[in-house]
């Protein structure tokens, strides 16, 4: 899961756009690679957070770079059931400094949080 201060973080970025009066924020993972573990717990998250702002619309954005586990099977999965999940697969790891521009440029609104640690990433809190 995401840790509490990336938790936090989004939640004061929400508020701030909420005041702002933005209306959209894209979110991107920033590159997804054999992520099979992480992907589902990270839209949950986001959902939990983003969902205090209903007033705020916002995508999450999947870059996968050509995963050789569940990854794609499970955003295939998201992106079915939510429509605020949008889903790019690479043809092969472009790593992901080229990934990230993918979901950058894919990602509508004023915010872009990339890079969040996830379920498996070293220093989140369990």
């Amino acid at each position: 899961m995401l840790d509490f201060a990336a938790d936090k973080i989004i939640e004061f970025l929400a508020r701030t756009l909420r005041d702002d009066g933005t209306q959209s924020a894209g979110v991107r993972r920033r590159a997804c690679y054999n992520e099979e573990g992480n992907v589902e717990v990270l839209h949950e998250r986001l959902g939990a957070v983003f969902g205090r702002f209903p007033d705020i619309d916002f995508q999450i954005v999947f870059v996968d770079n050509a995963s050789t586990d569940r990854t794609q099977e499970l955003i295939r999965g998201l992106a079915s059931r939510d429509p605020r999940v949008k889903a790019i697969f690479n043809i092969r790891n472009f790593g992901a400094e080229r990934s990230g521009l993918n979901g950058f440029f894919s990602a509508p609104g004023r915010l872009d949080l990339h890079g969040l640690r996830s379920a498996g990433s070293p220093g989140t809190h369990r």
